[in-house]
C-alpha cells in the first residue's frame, strides 16, 4: 500500500471501494447457507459427506454462475462513463462463476478437519500474487482502480489452481450438476433461514460504501472512508482467519460437552483480540500515514480506529451463534439481522446527514456490537446455551477499550510508548498468572 497510494486518488478508493461493495453483496448470497450443513454432514455423517457434498456444491456451481451474470451487469451499469467499464465488470464477476465453488468447498473441508497449514501456504501465495500484480498495474503502470481488479482476478485464478487437484482429483468433490430437487429442497428449508443472517455480515461489513453512493456522498469522501476501512480490514482477514481456526474446535468442544473448555477458549480468544486491536490502535495515525499517502486523508485514522475497534465483536459472535448453529436453533437468526441491519441503515443516514462521512465511521461501530452481541437476547439461544460468555462483561472492556484508544491515538509517542510497554507488561503477568492458577487457559 505505502507503495501504490501515492498513484492513487481519493476517487480511485472511492470506485473501488463501491464496486467491492457489489461484489460483496452478491459473494455472500453465493453459499445459499449451505455451510452449516457442509460442517454438520461431515461431523456427524463422516462416511455420506462426499456425496452430500457433491451434490451441494452442484447447487453451488448454478446459483453462483446466475449471481456472476448478475453482477456482471449491475457493474457495468455504475461504471457506465468509466473506461475499461467491461473489462472491470468482468475481472469482477469472472472468480465469482469459475473459482468460487471450489474455493469455498476447500476452506470448509480443511476448517472442519482443523488443517490450517494447508490453507495457510495456498492463501498467503495467492495473497502474494495480488499484491505483486496490484503493484504492477498501479505503481509502476499507474492503470488506476483497475489494478485493484487485475489483483483479485491474478490471486483468485491462483488460489484455484492450487485448490483445483486437492477438491476434485484428491477428495473427489466434483460437482454433480443434474439437480435431485428432492434433497435439494429439504437441503434449503434449513439454510436459507441461515441466508440472511450470513448476508447481515455483508451488510454491516461493506454495504456502507454502497449506501454513501445512494445518498450521492461525492466519491472522495466515499474513498476516505473506504481508505480507513482499508487499514481495518487487515484486523477483518485476521478475524475470518480466526474463525476458521476456532470454530471448529469450539464445535468439537461442544459436541463433547466441555462447556469450560469451550468458555476459556472464547475467553482466551476475546482477550487477545481486545490487546492487539487497542495496541493497533493507539498507533493508528502512524500506521495511516505509513500506509496510505493519499491527499486528503486527513480524517482518516479516526475514522479507522472505530472501524478496527468493531472488530473485537467477532470473538462473542461466534460464541453465541456457534450454539445456535450446533443445535440447528438457526430460524430466527434473520430477524437479529434484519434489526441490526435497519439500525445501520438509520443511523447512517443521520449520523452521514449530521456529521458527515465520519458518522458511517461510527455507525458501523455501533451496529458491529450490536449485531454480536444480541444473540444473547434471543430465546433460542437462552434454551440451548450451556455456557456463560459473560457478555456484559466483554461488551464494557470493548467499550473502554475504544475510548481509551481515541485518547491515546493523540497523545506525544513517548506517552503511546509508555502506554503500550505498560499494557504489554500488565497482560502478560495477567496470562502468566491466570495459566499457573490452572483457571484460565484449561485447554
Amino acid at each position: 500500500m505505502p507503495l501504490i497510494s501515492q498513484s492513487l486518488t481519493t476517487r480511485d478508493f472511492g470506485v473501488y471501494g463501491v464496486v467491492l461493495s457489489m461484489s460483496h453483496a452478491v459473494s455472500y448470497l453465493r453459499t445459499l447457507g449451505f455451510d452449516a450443513i457442509y460442517t454438520n454432514v461431515l461431523v456427524r455423517h463422516p462416511r455420506l459427506f462426499v456425496m452430500v457434498w457433491r451434490h451441494l456444491s452442484g447447487i453451488q456451481t448454478w446459483w453462483t454462475l446466475c449471481l456472476s451474470i448478475c453482477l456482471f451487469f449491475v457493474l457495468l451499469l455504475f461504471l457506465r462513463g468509466e473506461q475499461n467499464a467491461v473489462l472491470s465488470a468482468s475481472l469482477v464477476s469472472l472468480p465469482l462463476a469459475l473459482f468460487a465453488t471450489t474455493e469455498s468447498i476447500f476452506f470448509r473441508l480443511h476448517q472442519v478437519q482443523q488443517k490450517a497449514f494447508a490453507v495457510t501456504w495456498r492463501v498467503t501465495f495467492a495473497g502474494c500474487v495480488n499484491v505483486v500484480v496490484t503493484f504492477l498495474t498501479i505503481g509502476i503502470l499507474e492503470l488506476g482502480y483497475i489494478g485493484w481488479f487485475w489483483g483479485s482476478f491474478c490471486g483468485s485464478l491462483v488460489a484455484f489452481t492450487l485448490m483445483f487437484s486437492k477438491v476434485w482429483i484428491k477428495e473427489q468433490l466434483i460437482p454433480i450438476i443434474w439437480i435431485r430437487w428432492n434433497h435439494a429442497w429439504r437441503w434449503l428449508r434449513i439454510s436459507l433461514p441461515i441466508l440472511p443472517h450470513y448476508y447481515g455480515v455483508y451488510l454491516l461489513g461493506t454495504s456502507d460504501r454502497l449506501q454513501l453512493d445512494i445518498l450521492r456522498a461525492d466519491r472522495g469522501q466515499i474513498g476516505i472512508y473506504n481508505a480507513a476501512g482499508l487499514i481495518a480490514n487487515f484486523f477483518s482477514i485476521l478475524s475470518n482467519a480466526s474463525k476458521n481456526a476456532v470454530g471448529p474446535l469450539y464445535i468439537s468442544l461442544l459436541k463433547d460437552r466441555q462447556y469450560i473448555k469451550a468458555r476459556n477458549l472464547i475467553f482466551v480468544w476475546q482477550a487477545l483480540f481486545l490487546i492487539c486491536t487497542t495496541f493497533v490502535g493507539f498507533w493508528m495515525p502512524e500506521i495511516f500515514g505509513f500506509f496510505i499517502r493519499t491527499d486528503g486523508m486527513e480524517q482518516a485514522p479516526e475514522m479507522a480506529i472505530w472501524v478496527l475497534m468493531a472488530v473485537n465483536y467477532s470473538p462473542m459472535y461466534v460464541g453465541a451463534n456457534s450454539q445456535l448453529f450446533f443445535n440447528e436453533k438457526t430460524s430466527k437468526l434473520w430477524q437479529r439481522s434484519l434489526v441490526a441491519f435497519a439500525i445501520n441503515v438509520v443511523s447512517n443516514v443521520v449520523f452521514f446527514n449530521v456529521i458527515g462521512v465520519y458518522g458511517v465511521a461510527l455507525s458501523t461501530y455501533i451496529t458491529y456490537l450490536f449485531f454480536g452481541y444480541s444473540t444473547f437476547l434471543m430465546r433460542d439461544y437462552i434454551k440451548v446455551s450451556k455456557i456463560d460468555l459473560s457478555p456484559l462483561f466483554w461488551l464494557v472492556m470493548t467499550l473502554v477499550a475504544t475510548l481509551v484508544v481515541l485518547f491515546m491515538s493523540t497523545q506525544l509517542m513517548a506517552i503511546k510508548l509508555g502506554a503500550t510497554f505498560s499494557i504489554l507488561v500488565v497482560g502478560l503477568l495477567f496470562f502468566f498468572f491466570m495459566n499457573r492458577q490452572k483457571k484460565f487457559f484449561d485447554l
